[in-house]
């Protein structure tokens, strides 16, 4: 009875500190709810608004170098863009300018059938005359690549006074249509030069500029200050929680210092109990020990009793008076033995009881 009344009292000690500590955190609690409250509401400034405006002032940050990547992607792909229009346009050109020299070759190919039709030789004065004719109008259209002698000049004055011939005539007529797509070829060319000195020039501008690697040394400038000053920023977060934490930290660590000792308190009455507990299971082993050595010289006195008896079964007639009393006197000490036996467990039934 005296250890269950140790153990109560430990409990009852132990329930007393929890309570305790709990109801001085319920008060430490209720004091900085009230210091939140400010007119009914809480106070914003225990939000941490500290962080959100420095997320803030990350995101813009982040936003606005992502901004100049993004605009000087966008310029360097609208020059590629322009360099490609342009070599589309070269191509093109040169395409055309391959139809029209298809076209070009079948029209003089049909001069030299024209020729061969009305007869007139490669080498004759009517066929010379026809290329005099034919340099004259090219020179006029294009004076500073074609020139005249002053020799074919007096040949053209001496040429007008006599009329053309029909095959010259028509020849002349056919380099008028060779005419139309030569001055294709020559607007073509002309395009093609223009676009492949516009690439050039492209090329050689964006060589001096940089303006991917600019842009994005920009944007490292801009995220490096923001992160600075977000380092900053909780830096100075840092020293206020620290600060206004200091004190519950120091309220907390003497609840627990008080709480150990309360325990220790509880732990030291409670040794005794486990020691005087410790003490009944060692008599308790024990006495079983015994018990079970009691039982088993119980059996074994039964069985060199039960040998006895069979011995006794086999003796002649004139030994059977005695046998029947050993008999009996056997069975007496068997009942006494069990009778023993009940008593024993019913002590075990008593003291577990």
């Amino acid at each position: 009875m005296a250890v269950m009344f140790v153990r109560n009292h430990g409990n009852e000690q132990y329930g007393n500190t929890n309570e305790n500590a709990l109801e001085r955190r319920k008060e430490r609690m209720h004091g900085k709810q009230n210091s939140q409250m400010k007119n009914g509401s809480i106070y914003a400034g225990n939000l941490n608004p500290k962080q959100d405006s420095i997320l803030l002032r990350k995101k813009q940050a982040m936003k606005r170098a992502m901004k100049v990547v993004s605009d000087a992607w966008t310029g360097d792909k609208k020059i590629d863009q322009d360099i490609a229009d342009r070599r589309q346009t070269i191509q093109n050109q040169k395409k055309l300018m391959d139809e029209n020299n298809k076209i070009i070759q079948g029209y003089e190919q049909s001069k030299e059938e024209l020729r061969m039709t009305y007869g007139v030789a490669a080498d004759s004065e009517e066929q010379k005359n026809l290329e005099l004719l034919e340099k004259k109008n090219r020179a006029m259209k294009y004076p500073m690549e074609v020139r005249l002698t002053e020799e074919e000049q007096e040949k053209l004055a001496e040429m007008e006074k006599e009329p053309l011939t029909e095959y010259q005539k028509r020849a002349l007529e056919i380099d008028s249509s060779i005419e139309i797509y030569e001055k294709e070829m020559r607007d073509a060319q002309d395009t093609i030069s223009q676009e492949s000195s516009a690439i050039t020039s492209i090329k050689i501008e964006r060589l001096k500029t940089h303006v991917m690697t600019d842009a994005q040394k920009e944007a490292d400038q801009i995220k490096e200050a923001a992160s600075k000053e977000a380092i900053g920023a909780l830096i100075g977060e840092a020293k206020d929680h620290i600060e206004e934490s200091l004190e519950e930290k120091r309220e907390e660590a003497k609840e627990k210092a008080e709480e150990k000792e309360e325990q220790e308190e509880k732990l030291e009455e409670t040794k005794e109990e486990k020691e005087i507990k410790q003490e009944e299971l060692s008599l308790a082993q024990e006495e079983k020990r015994l018990q079970e050595e009691r039982r088993q010289e119980q059996r074994k006195n039964a069985k060199e009793q039960e040998e006895i008896l069979e011995n006794a079964a086999g003796y002649d007639e004139n030994s059977l008076q005695d046998a029947s009393q050993v008999q009996s006197e056997i069975k007496e000490m068997l009942q006494k033995m069990k009778l023993l036996e009940e008593d024993i467990k019913g002590a075990q039934v008593d003291d577990f009881v």
